[in-house]
This record gives structure tokens, sequence and C-alpha cells, in this order.
């Protein structure tokens, strides 16, 4: 088991220069995580990765083109909620749709919280704090960029393998819906 020097946390001032303070304790390595915990983002990375090639296939429908071209376009836009708009711009054209497009609008809507979750997940700064007296050991994930001018550059979640399991079958239900919608689509247009 490798154990990995502290990491001191950054902090971005007002005017953009960045202060470091000195860490809190000893984290050790990914491959020093409990399994649970790697098994239970692993979930929740598969479950995302389904959840936006459901939504490239619905976004297939909403253009009628073949997922292929369509798959094109989509991952083209650089961000989700960008992708979430460009869904959004192409209902907004399209008045034969509009039976469905107030569930579409309700599944994007549903989705960007989750989406913001995953992000924080997945992009950041993960560490597992083993308590020095036999206590609960934590896992952190840090994040170094301020949401908006006047928040501090860090905050944390601390998720557990229940946080993270529930956020996995949160995101196996938006795919869910996310395929029905497809479905009925096409259905519709066949």
């Amino acid at each position: 088991m490798r154990t990995s020097a502290p990491i001191s946390f950054l902090e971005f001032s007002k005017l953009g220069f960045v202060a470091m303070r000195p860490p809190t304790a000893e984290f050790e390595a990914w491959d020093a995580f409990p399994a649970e915990i790697r098994a239970a983002l692993g979930a929740v990375v598969i479950e995302w990765a389904r959840f936006e090639n459901s939504l490239a296939s619905l976004f297939a429908k909403v253009l009628r083109s073949p997922d292929e071209n369509a798959w094109v376009v989509y991952y083209n836009m650089g961000s989700f909620s960008g992708r979430c708009d460009l869904i959004r711009r192409i209902l907004d054209h399209d008045k034969n749709r509009s039976d469905i497009a107030a569930d579409i609008e309700k599944l994007l809507s549903d989705s960007i919280p989750v989406a913001g979750t995953r992000n924080d997940l997945a992009h950041g700064f993960w560490r597992y704090f083993k308590h020095p007296e036999g206590g609960k050991d934590v896992c952190i994930v840090g994040q170094f960029k301020p949401r908006k001018p006047s928040e501090k550059s860090t905050y944390k979640l601390e998720p557990d393998v229940k946080f993270l399991t529930d956020l996995a079958n949160k995101i196996a239900s938006l795919t869910e819906r996310a395929a029905a919608l497809g479905y009925k689509m096409r259905k519709a247009s066949v």
C-alpha cells in the first residue's frame, strides 16, 4: 500500500492570487481507499455514461436523424448543460413535438443537479483520511474553484457508499426515463 505525501490546499483570493495553507492530515493513495467506495464510484461513472448515451439517442429522435449522425453533434458540445440547451433549442423550433417536449424538459431539468454532483465526484480531488485513533475514516472530495466570486474557492463532499449508491441509482432512473422517451418518440414517428 502506497502512502502519498500531504498536499497543500489552494485558495484563491478575490484578486486571483493563490495562497497555500497546510493540509490537516495525511491521506492515502487511491488504492488504499475502501473497495466499496471505489466500486460505488465506478457505478456512478458507468451509470453516467449510460445516461449520456441514452440522452444522445433521444437527441437523435428529436433530430429525426440516425444515432451515429446525432451522436457526433451531441458529443461535440463541450458540456452537459450545453448538450441540454441544444436539445431544448431544437424542441423549441419543433411545434409538432409539444406533446413530449415537457417530458424531455423535465428530464433535462432533473439531470442538471445530478450532473453537477457527478462532475464534482469525477473531477474532484479525492482524499481518504484514516482516523488516527480507530474512529470513523472519511473520504473527502475537494473542489478548488469558486462557484461565484463571493465564495471561498474550496468546498468538500464527504461521500460514503450509500451516497454513491443512491447517486448511481438516481442516474439509472434518469437513463430509464430517457430511454422511455426515446421509445415513445420512435413509436410516434413510425
